[in-house]
């Protein structure tokens, strides 16, 4: 089952390396091409009084200074590191759902438990983005079930780092946890195949 998760995990992480770089190259095509259409404004009153109101160069130095504050290692360390446990943790959680039912009717029962929170850290990270210090984010991005998202989206803003350390650990924990549950449900729903299972009979696994 571990082998199962770890390879999906792969997958997923070199698709978003993927898309890291596509974005990265779309952003140096842009910016160049922004630096070419503004070299070739023509001249006359009515361009000169366009650029005096769009100052390139005041909005180019704003956004140069706005990316020099962040710390991009850490923020590429914190992604790369709650993007990897997060997944191991709901990919464990949803392999145990798999493995303790055995049809779609039976299956929805038992996502909303996987669900609710993941919708709760998305839902969160609006509210983040507009007040990263808040008790909301704070408290989003410590509880495992939401710091995966919940922490990415609040790093750019800057985070303290006994905040990340905390978050990390419980998160590191709360994995490790899930895998053994999802472990111990796997052997069992494995070989109670066609019989109903529910939340009493879960407990029972976990706890065999």
């Amino acid at each position: 089952m571990m082998g199962k998760i770890l390879g999906v995990t792969l997958v997923a992480l070199t698709q978003f390396s993927i898309w890291i770089t596509m974005a990265v190259l779309g952003a140096i095509t842009l910016n160049t091409g922004f630096s070419a259409m503004q070299n070739q404004i023509p001249g006359g009153e009515q361009s000169a009084e366009m650029i005096q109101k769009f100052d390139f160069k005041q909005m180019a130095g704003e956004v140069s200074h706005i990316l020099l504050d962040m710390n991009f290692p850490l923020i590429i360390f914190v992604f790369i590191v709650f993007f990897l446990l997060g997944y191991i943790f709901y990919s464990s959680m949803y392999a145990a759902i798999g493995s303790a039912v055995d049809n779609e009717t039976e299956t929805q029962q038992f996502t909303l438990f996987a669900i609710i929170p993941l919708m709760l850290g998305m839902y969160g990270s609006f509210t983040i983005m507009n007040n990263p210090e808040g008790p909301l984010g704070f408290w989003l991005s410590i509880i495992p079930f939401t710091s995966p998202v919940a922490m990415i989206a609040r790093i750019p803003f800057g985070v303290p780092l006994w905040e990340i350390a905390l978050s990390m650990i419980l998160l590191i924990v709360s994995t490790l946890l899930m895998i053994y549950i999802a472990a111990k449900v796997y052997r069992v729903g494995i070989l109670m195949y066609g019989n109903k299972a529910s939340m009493k009979e879960l407990w029972k696994w976990i706890r065999s």
